[in-house]
């Protein structure tokens, strides 16, 4: 039975337009749930999503994309493939850390600017920094 629930995940996939890598990687995810999960896939539900996407996020230690991809593949078995109700705010989706630009000091801005021997390039390059 789980082999079908695989076949019907794989065409609803396709079905969608969605590329080989995302239907490579969802069917990756829920090939790992399965393992993980002592049920049959037809009882996946939103609890058992969710203990698996805690228990990958402390073994694991994925970052938040790759946690949210695995959301998005069991989002998509538990609702689109086995027909089970999933609200949309029961598991969200996590949120992406947000990192600051480098910013170079003055004396690294000086040392671009010397290693930089044409006039022109080196005004191009002054304008954008």
């Amino acid at each position: 039975m789980a082999d079908s629930i695989f076949e019907r995940m794989q065409d609803e996939l396709s079905i969608r337009g969605r590329s080989e890598n995302t239907i490579r990687s969802y069917m990756d995810v829920i090939r790992s749930f399965r393992n993980h999960s002592q049920e049959a896939l037809e009882k996946a539900d939103t609890e058992s999503a969710r203990d698996y996407l805690v228990f990958i996020r402390k073994t694991r230690k994925l970052s938040t994309s790759s946690l949210n991809q695995a959301r998005s593949a069991l989002r998509f078995l538990v609702k689109e493939v086995l027909r089970k109700p999933w609200e949309p705010g029961e598991l969200p989706c996590c949120r992406r850390s947000k990192k600051l630009p480098k910013v170079l000091s003055r004396v690294e801005v000086r040392s671009l600017f010397g290693v930089i021997d044409q006039p022109k390039y080196r005004t191009i390059t002054m304008v954008l920094l």
